[in-house]
């Protein structure tokens, strides 16, 4: 009996473009410019998306963490495919 293991590239690489552009669409929510929001990696077998942050209201004490709730839960709104989300934090 013959396994075969379906590559996990192209499906990954078609996730990580999603992700891409729902982060671009979050970013232009932030109240505050400019702020990076990146994709590190994405796991496909744990549903997990390592980002990277940075940036922060030069006016106030806010900073692009405090939206990390929102900003997972508009994640997994598009991209059923992530389940938790990573910080990487500058």
């Amino acid at each position: 009996m013959a396994v075969f293991f379906r590559d996990p590239a192209p499906q990954r690489a078609a996730i990580e473009a999603c992700i891409r552009h729902a982060l671009e669409d979050a970013r232009s929510m932030l109240p505050f410019q400019p702020a990076r929001l990146e994709l590190v990696s994405f796991g496909v077998e744990t549903g997990e998306a390592v980002l990277e942050v940075e940036g922060g209201c030069a006016d106030c004490d806010l900073s692009v963490v405090n939206f990390v709730p929102g900003l997972e839960a508009h994640l997994r709104l598009r991209v059923p495919a992530v389940r938790t989300i990573r910080l990487l934090v500058d």
